[in-house]
């Protein structure tokens, strides 16, 4: 893992999300901005205004900003680094997402106190990030059931979510979702052909805390692969059981295994999704980008 702690002293944009999670994102902006300015730093700030605008205000960022704040959850964090794709320019993320897997999993700021102790004094770490199609992601992308949610919730969200938001869409997904089959092929090899679920990333920790890619770390050069089969709803509450208590990569039929790239496919319709986000549906060709973010993190994170 490499590590920096210097800052260059030019501008440092904050790009908010005012409608991630409960919708506190450009209050946290304006507040973290106030703050750095009467610490003597050029703060500027811009809100997005819908998905995918985040990538465009992340390309508009001078290669020489000592730091870009991505204020929302985990989803304007990738389209913030995916607007920087290709660019050194280091990321600090101020959670204030639904979840927050990022932001819980390298401990970055969740206050503005915090984000300001660490713009000043935390680590600048080359991480991987990963590939669906031509989509970035930084935790996961999956295809089955999981997509299946975040499509349905995409198709009726208005404005900020919570928790309760899932749960139309879930219990919708978990009545009539028909699990197609899926099949995995790493190297040419078909590792998994089975009806059921498949999750490719970086990061152990996923929604609610679930720990699907037990074994995942941000800076190998690798990405986790899961696929666990499933059928029915019923079978989505048992496997949800398994993670919890860790056993899901050893279940009957379930494969777990690491490698640079992934290709996933279906003979039926079948969506993905990336960090939460609706990414389309298969096929999908999955792929490692080695250290190809700086993240911004306090001083005392280590990776698995």
């Amino acid at each position: 893992m490499e590590r920096n702690s210097a800052l260059p002293e030019n501008e440092t944009i904050i790009i908010a999300n005012p409608v991630s999670g409960a919708g506190g994102g450009a209050k946290l902006a304006s507040q973290a901005a106030e703050r750095l300015r009467a610490a003597g730093t050029t703060v500027r700030v811009t809100l997005t205004q819908g998905p995918g605008d985040a990538v465009t205000i992340a390309r508009s960022v001078p290669d020489d900003a000592s730091a870009v704040v991505a204020v929302g959850g985990d989803g304007t964090l990738r389209e913030v680094l995916t607007g920087l794709d290709g660019r050194p320019v280091p990321v600090a993320l101020l959670g204030s997402g639904t979840e927050n897997v990022v932001a819980k999993a390298l401990r970055m700021p969740r206050n503005v106190d915090e984000l300001c102790e660490v713009l000043a004094n935390g680590w600048q770490v080359r991480v991987d990030l990963g590939e669906a199609n031509n989509h970035l992601f930084v935790i996961l992308a999956s295809a089955g059931f999981d997509a299946e949610v975040v499509a349905r919730l995409v198709s009726v969200r208005q404005g900020p979510i919570s928790h309760l938001t899932y749960f139309e869409p879930l219990l919708g997904a978990l009545k009539s979702y028909d699990f197609p089959a899926v099949r995995v092929e790493i190297d040419g090899q078909t590792v998994f052909h089975d009806r059921g679920m498949v999750y490719v990333g970086n990061l152990p920790r996923f929604a609610m805390g679930l720990s699907i890619l037990h074994k995942a770390s941000p800076d190998d050069g690798l990405l986790d692969v899961c696929c666990l089969p499933c059928r029915s709803g019923i079978e989505v509450v048992r496997i949800a059981r398994e993670i919890f208590d860790g056993a899901h990569a050893n279940a009957t039929g379930a494969v777990y295994t690491q490698c640079e790239s992934v290709q996933i496919s279906s003979d039926s319709p079948m969506p993905f999704q990336c960090d939460g986000d609706a990414g389309g549906s298969l096929p999908l060709t999955c792929r490692v980008r080695p250290g190809a973010a700086t993240l911004i993190v306090p001083p005392d994170v280590s990776f698995p």
